[in-house]
């Protein structure tokens, strides 16, 4: 059987490594895809609901505010002095 040098078993070593790393970097972009598609889809189905919950929530709040407001001045019109 024939000796292999030094150098040989280094650059396959070497040659392994660099794949090994490739093949990680490959399947973590890959996993970061995923993972940026998932999050879109929960911003676009939940938080732009919930934003538009809020806002509707909000304007209801200022409704049943400008409801008690005229009933409290009887419903005559505005509360302050006009000119």
């Amino acid at each position: 059987m024939r000796r292999l040098s030094i150098r040989q078993p280094l650059f396959g070593a070497f040659f392994l490594v660099l794949f090994l790393m490739a093949a990680v970097g490959i399947a973590g972009r890959q996993g970061v895809r995923s993972i940026e598609g998932e999050s879109k889809q929960l911003f676009e189905g939940t938080v732009a609901s919930t934003v538009q919950l809020n806002a509707a929530q909000n304007a209801l709040w200022e409704l049943r505010f400008l409801h008690q407001r005229s009933s409290d001045t009887g419903g005559t019109g505005p509360t302050h002095p006009v000119g």
